[in-house]
């Protein structure tokens, strides 16, 4: 028999949305998985934060796992206060070129899927899996003594055997919970592509200039909607930084082909080409009605007309400040009399099906909810009670740490405690 002390510090992500960041290690190592701000964080408080928290348990971590590459994962390192971590960053290819396009000069380490690599004492299996961004990683996590830690981030299962390359029994399951209440099956991604193609083929013959806007990392909508351009040899307009970051990485991989792809650095540049010419498509960033995003610039200047149609691959983020600036951009968009068509969309969370599903196909011995407010960790903990699952559930808030000891059979073949206790 051996024991182990198992040190977990969340810092940002249990209790709230838009910014997600964990520490977890023994005590010898440690490391960090994700690192993100929300949209009104400042990187040297956050970077302040970052270290108080490290200090106060007296912790020090060594490298940084990344699951993904969106905003709420991936931010405080494309901030310039991220270099003085000096932290080597693993993550798929996908998060490298993204990371490339927005900050140079950072150790970047690209992990394959399923290939098993020593980093420090830990043992790392890198596993993709299904999200509205390309390249997602969950994590399976062995420490020196076989504790195996699985961390399964933001997800869906368009495919549930992806639950198949995950090693049962682990001794503690960091789960999202973002639609841990939401009791409907997420539609899959090929539903929404099907709904875009169908909205544009009603509606392109009349209107003048078609702007769509969607979340920046949507590789296959941005596909899609390149697709049907080149199908009607319509010229594309493309503002918005992000949104052009994803666009040239799916050229540089040859996802995409087309000579007809105009990248402008201004939202106002738009006006220049409408005057010379008509039936545009403009993939522009905006759609949660960002003050200083495309579209509503767009409608500021008038560049977008009644004669036009505006299309939205996205969905209401449930932040109160976006809520209030997307109520905004709806209202001006009304009151320019522009046709729209709202929420072209799907999830890319797991649901209560997906999650059941995977809660009791893992069979984890601790299961940690995260990624969530309270509603939605409290969810995850009714769906294991409910569902009778037999892992015990632990909920953390920010800030709150805490330390496990694991006691692990030797005689077992897979790396499983006897006993879990919190100190």
């Amino acid at each position: 028999m051996k024991t182990e002390d198992i040190q977990i510090l969340p810092i940002f992500g249990y209790g709230n949305f838009g910014s997600n960041c964990t520490v977890i290690g023994t005590s010898e190592k440690s490391f960090i998985f994700d690192l993100g701000m929300t949209f009104d964080d400042q990187g040297h408080k956050y970077y302040e934060k970052l270290n108080r928290s490290f200090k106060k348990r007296d912790l020090s971590p060594t490298f940084i796992l990344l699951t993904h590459a969106h905003a709420d994962h991936v931010s405080f390192i494309l901030d310039g206060n991220f270099k003085k971590l000096d932290l080597p960053i693993y993550c798929s290819d996908f998060s490298r070129r993204f990371i490339e396009k927005r900050s140079k000069k950072l150790n970047l380490i690209v992990l394959t899927p399923l290939e098993i690599i020593e980093i420090e004492t830990f043992k790392i299996k890198p596993i993709l899996i299904e999200h509205s961004c390309q390249g997602t990683f969950a994590f399976q996590v062995t420490t020196p003594t076989g504790t195996l830690i699985t961390i399964i981030p933001d997800h869906k299962l368009e495919t549930a055997s992806i639950i198949d390359n995950f090693q049962i029994r682990p001794n503690i399951l960091f789960l999202e919970s973002t639609n841990s209440i939401e009791k409907e099956r997420i539609d899959s991604e090929d539903v929404v592509l099907k709904r875009l193609e169908n909205e544009y083929d009603l509606r392109s013959k009349s209107a003048n200039n078609i702007f769509i806007t969607t979340f920046s990392l949507c590789t296959r909508r941005i596909m899609k909607i390149i697709e049907l351009a080149k199908i009607d040899n319509k010229k594309v307009l493309i503002v918005g930084k992000s949104i052009q970051y994803t666009l040239r990485i799916l050229l540089d991989t040859h996802r995409v082909d087309y000579d007809k792809l105009v990248f402008l650095k201004r939202a106002v540049s738009v006006l220049d080409h409408i005057r010379q010419e008509n039936n545009l498509i403009v993939i522009c960033s905006g759609h949660q009605g960002q003050t200083n995003a495309a579209l509503p610039k767009l409608l500021e200047a008038e560049a977008i007309s009644s004669n036009d149609l505006i299309l939205f691959l996205s969905k209401q983020i449930p932040d109160p400040e976006a809520i209030i600036k997307r109520t905004e951009l709806l209202s001006n968009i009304l009151k320019a009399k522009v046709p729209f068509v709202d929420n072209i969309h799907c999830s890319g969370h797991a649901a209560i099906p997906e999650l059941t599903y995977t809660l009791k196909k893992i069979n984890s011995e601790l299961v940690i909810p995260m990624h969530g407010d309270a509603k939605n960790l409290g969810g995850l903990v009714d769906l294991i009670n409910k569902n009778k699952i037999p892992s015990r559930v632990r909920i953390l808030v920010n800030g709150q740490y805490i330390t496990l000891k694991t006691t692990i059979n030797e005689s077992r073949s897979l790396p499983t405690s006897e006993s879990l206790v919190e100190i």
